[in-house]
C-alpha cells in the first residue's frame, strides 16, 4: 500500500494539562509545614489552575468533608494505583470557562452527590470526572456544564451536554441544554442499569438541543423501559443508536407498554443500527416489548440490522427488508453482565457488512455491544487511577482514502 501523501494529526491531547505557573497543594494528615490538613483548606488557599494532591488519611478513615469548588482546580491522588477517599458532597460553582477535574475519587457516601450551583455561564463550566468510584449521584442537570465522565462508577447521572465514556452507572438522563447547537452528546461503552440495577428506566433521552450518538452501551431496566427516547434534535445530522443491547429486564412483575426501547419523539431523525433489543412476556395479555414506538416516532426512525425479541404483540416490529430479525436470542434473560449473549450465536457477523461498520478485527459487524469500532471491551474493566498518564478515548476515521488526511482526536489526562 502506498503511503499517504499527507498525514495531519490533530492531537486534542490531555484536556487537563497543568496550567503554567500552577501550584501543587498537598493534603496530608499530620503532614509537614506547607501541607494542608483538609481538602477544604487546600481549596481555600488555591488559585485558578492549581492542583490539589490528596494523600489518604493515616488513621484509615475517609476525609469527612463537604467540598465547595469555586475555582478551576484539578484533584488527584498522591499515590498512583490508589484512589483518594472521602465521604461528603461536592458542589461546583459555575463560572465562565471554569474547569474542574476530579481524578481517582472514591466517595463512599450514598448521600455524597456531586452537584453544580450558580448562574448559568455563556461559556460552559467544564467538569471532568475520571477513574472514580462514586456511591451517589452526579447531577449536572441544568445547562451551563460540559460534563466529561469517563471510566467511573456512579449511581444516577443527569446532565445536558458532554461525553459519557466507559462507565458503570445506575441510570443516565440527558436533559435539554439552554442553547441548541450542532454538537453531539456522545454516550459510548457504558453499562447502565446492569450491575447497579436501575430503579425505573435506565437511559432517558430528553434533549432536543444536541444530537445523540449512543454506541456500544449495555442498557438494562429495573422497573420501566430500558431506554426511553422522548425528544431528539432535528437538523442536518441524524441521531444514532449503534451496537447497543437494550433490555427490558422483567420477571413476574412485567408491565404493559414498557420496552427495551421506547420511542415517542415527534421530530429529529433516528437510526437504530446493529442493536439487540429484548423484551419479556408473562401470561396471555401482560408483557414488555422489545420495541414500543408511537406512530410519530415510527415515521422518523429507521431500524437496520437489528435483532429483537418482541413476544408481546402490541410492540413495534421493524421491517425485515432492512435486515432486521426477530430472534429468541434477544430475550431479556439471555445476557451476561457485560451485555454479551449467554445463548445463541446468531448475532455474530450479522450486522451491517459495510467497511465503516467492521469490528476491530476487520470482520463483519457483530450485532450488539461487542460489534464495531467502539466495542465495549475497549472500555471494560473500569479503571481506578491505575497510571499517572492515560488516554481515555481516541477517535479516528474508519476509512482513509489514499492521498487523504488522517485526523485523530485523543482525550486523556497527564498527571
Amino acid at each position: 500500500m502506498k503511503a499517504l501523501n499527507s498525514v495531519t494529526i490533530l492531537l486534542l491531547t490531555f484536556l487537563f494539562s497543568n496550567l503554567t505557573f500552577a501550584i501543587d497543594r498537598v493534603v496530608q494528615q499530620g503532614g509537614p509545614v506547607g501541607t494542608f490538613a483538609s481538602i477544604s483548606s487546600a481549596i481555600t488557599a488555591a488559585v485558578d489552575g492549581d492542583q490539589i494532591i490528596i494523600n489518604n488519611r493515616t488513621d484509615g478513615l475517609p476525609w469527612l468533608e463537604n467540598l465547595s469548588i469555586n475555582k478551576s482546580l484539578t484533584f488527584v491522588s498522591a499515590v498512583d494505583n490508589v484512589q483518594w477517599w472521602m465521604e461528603g458532597t461536592i458542589s461546583i460553582t459555575m463560572a465562565e470557562s471554569r474547569n474542574v477535574t476530579i481524578v481517582g475519587l472514591r466517595n463512599t457516601s450514598t448521600s455524597g452527590n456531586i452537584t453544580r450551583t450558580g448562574t448559568t455561564p455563556v461559556n460552559r463550566t467544564v467538569v471532568n470526572i475520571l477513574y472514580s468510584d462514586i456511591a451517589s449521584d452526579v447531577n449536572m442537570s441544568s445547562a451551563g456544564i460540559n460534563l466529561y465522565l469517563g471510566s467511573s462508577k456512579a449511581r444516577d447521572v443527569i446532565y445536558s451536554f458532554g461525553k459519557i465514556y466507559g462507565n458503570d452507572i445506575r441510570s443516565l438522563t440527558i436533559n435539554a441544554d439552554a442553547v441548541s447547537t450542532e454538537d453531539v452528546n456522545m454516550v459510548i461503552g457504558n453499562r447502565i442499569g446492569a450491575s447497579n440495577t436501575a430503579n425505573t428506566y435506565a437511559l432517558y433521552q430528553l434533549s432536543n438541543t444536541q444530537y445523540l450518538f449512543c454506541s456500544n452501551n449495555y442498557v438494562r431496566s429495573g422497573n420501566q423501559s430500558a431506554m426511553i427516547v422522548s425528544a431528539l434534535k432535528s437538523g442536518a445530522t441524524t441521531n444514532r443508536i449503534v451496537n447497543c443491547a437494550l433490555v427490558c429486564a422483567y420477571g413476574s412483575n412485567v408491565a404493559n407498554n414498557f420496552a427495551g426501547l421506547s420511542l415517542s419523539q415527534t421530530s429529529g431523525t433516528l437510526t437504530v443500527e446493529n442493536c439487540t433489543i429484548g423484551g419479556n412476556y408473562n401470561g396471555v395479555s401482560n408483557g414488555s416489548h422489545a420495541i414500543y414506538a408511537q406512530p410519530t416516532a415510527q415515521a422518523i426512525t429507521t431500524f437496520t440490522y437489528c435483532m429483537y425479541y418482541n413476544n408481546y404483540v402490541a410492540g413495534y416490529n421493524p421491517s425485515s427488508s432492512l435486515n432486521n430479525v426477530s430472534n429468541f436470542s434477544s430475550n431479556y434473560s439471555n445476557y451476561n453482565i457485560d451485555g454479551t449473549f449467554t445463548t445463541g450465536t446468531s448475532h455474530v457477523d450479522a450486522g451491517n457488512p459495510s467497511n465503516a461498520s467492521l469490528d476491530l478485527d476487520l470482520s463483519r459487524n457483530d450485532i450488539g455491544v461487542m460489534g464495531g469500532s467502539y466495542s465495549i471491551a475497549n472500555f471494560l474493566p473500569y479503571m481506578s487511577n491505575v497510571e499517572s498518564s492515560r488516554v481515555n478515548f481516541m477517535n479516528t476515521p474508519r476509512i482513509v482514502n489514499q492521498g487523504g488526511t488522517v485526523s485523530v482526536q485523543v482525550i486523556g489526562y497527564d498527571k
